[in-house]
């Protein structure tokens, strides 16, 4: 605790000593958010959003980063990252390497570093870096985790209200291009998907998607997150989505993506919730 608080006092007082040195000090910090004490775990990543936020006119070396990815996937990589720090790459690309090689981490800390991460630095950011970077994943089962775990931090955390109000609008083109990085690799996990699409209020693009569900192997595992899904439709974050079924212009659509979860999913309480919720809709012909 001492030597994170002495650094953060060096990088805050005179950052200009330091960053020659940063490039020793920054594997150090990261091999830190392994640490099981909470407190160390906090103040190294608060150290760790100080570096990150530092400017720089560094542009992105993809070679740099040491990634299994094809020349259109840099392209990618390239044009959706060079506004960002190249501190923060790194440091993304770092934390998503400690997440694949320890599946604790992920499961039992992966939560709480993300949405320290979020409150830290602009949460946007945060995940514009994972989604563009998950998209060089060749490991396709990981991606599918890390994607119903940003999923579910999307939908629920206070610390992205801002970011899902902006999703919802897509008023600029900084968040329909966050919207896309979100899209290319959301599409790992088909669950999550419909979860962005109905979060950004794009129904008929989700009720197109459900209808390709009868392709998904329906394991536990998705069934858990058709469950996840249906619980978060019912809760006060996603009220809008439920006022949206009394709208002639949503009712159909968001209905029809409704109607595919619950035909898929067993007779359990997420199904009954989602029954009875589907019983509630008033008759179309009423509102057209």
């Amino acid at each position: 605790m001492a030597v994170l608080n002495w650094i953060r006092h060096l990088h805050k007082n005179a950052p200009a000593k330091i960053f020659p040195y940063m490039d020793r000090i920054f594997p150090t910090l990261l091999s830190m958010l392994s640490d099981t004490c909470d407190d160390v775990l906090l103040l190294d990543l608060q150290l760790l959003s100080d570096v990150c936020e530092e400017k720089s006119t560094n542009l992105i070396d993809i070679e740099e980063l040491h990634l299994d990815a094809d020349i259109k996937k840099q392209a990618i990589i390239c044009s959706f990252l060079s506004s960002l720090s190249p501190y923060l790459v790194k440091f993304a690309v770092s934390l998503l390497k400690m997440f694949r090689d320890d599946a604790l981490l992920l499961s039992e800390r992966g939560v709480l570093i993300i949405r320290q991460l979020c409150l830290l630095l602009d949460p946007s950011h945060i995940y514009r870096c994972l989604s563009v970077l998950l998209i060089c994943e060749e490991n396709v089962e990981f991606v599918s985790q890390m994607v119903a775990m940003l999923n579910g931090i999307l939908l629920t955390a206070t610390e992205l209200f801002e970011m899902r109000d902006h999703l919802k609008a897509l008023e600029n083109e900084e968040y329909v291009s966050l919207f896309e990085c979100l899209y290319r690799s959301w599409a790992y996990q088909p669950i999550a998907l419909l979860g962005l699409c109905i979060l950004s209020q794009n129904y008929e693009h989700a009720s197109q998607l459900a209808g390709y569900l009868w392709r998904l192997d329906i394991t536990a595992d998705v069934l858990v997150e058709i469950d996840r899904l249906v619980q978060l439709i019912e809760s006060p974050i996603l009220a809008y989505v439920r006022l949206d079924l009394l709208s002639a212009e949503h009712q159909r659509p968001l209905a029809s993506v409704l109607s595919a979860l619950l035909m898929l999913l067993p007779q359990t309480d997420g199904f009954n919730t989602l029954h009875k919720r589907l019983q509630c809709i008033p008759s179309l012909t009423l509102l057209e």
